[in-house]
């Protein structure tokens, strides 16, 4: 005869590099010790803890015969964004503060915005915001190491997305639209500069053309 009394839930573990406490996570769902862990709905649990905007992603899993497990994940910048100080810009267009373990992110920077107020992780609509998005999305489809050789994206003009490249800080101008096709043809072009230290800026806003200025 099986004792049910086995499935009484009787540990709670949280996993996962969120700083929500096991006290924050009762607070979103309330999740009771003794509960049989048959009764305990786990899609009803993670959608109510993800009702913490913090939260990129809940799971949560029974393990036999007593145990919840809770993996929380915080949303992470995928760009930093320069306003009124460096805070990350996530996937999904959201401004988030950067805290101590979000600091020493190798990632580029926006900058040429300006908002008159910041909203954290509420999705921005702003289209030069927008613009830095969908060009880092574009890279990492075409080669995620290039993203290593951007530092900067300037979006102060929005017929114009400037790039800075490490390790000189190479301008590149690189127009508006088409970015496959874009930073296709920039990747070209600095495969063919070996050295491309000598480099001064790319313009790559003309159709099908790039043109280069090097150091004399």
């Amino acid at each position: 005869m099986i004792n049910f009394l086995w499935f009484n839930l009787d540990q709670i573990e949280i996993s996962g590099d969120s700083d929500l406490t096991l006290n924050d996570v009762t607070q979103l769902s309330p999740v009771y010790l003794g509960t049989n862990i048959f009764r305990i709905n786990t899609r009803k649990l993670e959608n109510d803890i993800k009702k913490d905007l913090t939260l990129s992603e809940v799971r949560v899993k029974r393990e036999l015969p007593d145990k919840l497990v809770i993996r929380l994940y915080r949303k992470k910048p995928i760009l930093l964004i320069n306003l009124d100080q460096l805070y990350g810009l996530t996937q999904g267009g959201e401004i988030i503060p950067l805290k101590e373990h979000n600091r020493g992110w190798d990632i580029p920077i926006l900058s040429g915005v300006h908002l008159k107020s910041i909203n954290f992780y509420r999705q921005v609509d702003v289209p030069s915001i927008h613009k830095g998005v969908d060009l880092y999305q574009v890279v990492q489809e075409m080669d995620s190491t290039f993203l290593d050789k951007i530092s900067e994206l300037d979006l102060s003009n929005p017929d114009n997305l400037i790039l800075y490249l490490l390790p000189n800080g190479v301008k590149v101008m690189l127009g508006s639209g088409d970015y496959k096709r874009r930073i296709a043809r920039l990747m070209a072009i600095l495969k063919m500069e070996h050295d491309y230290q000598n480099l001064i800026w790319v313009d790559l806003r003309f159709q099908n053309q790039g043109v280069v200025k090097t150091k004399v």
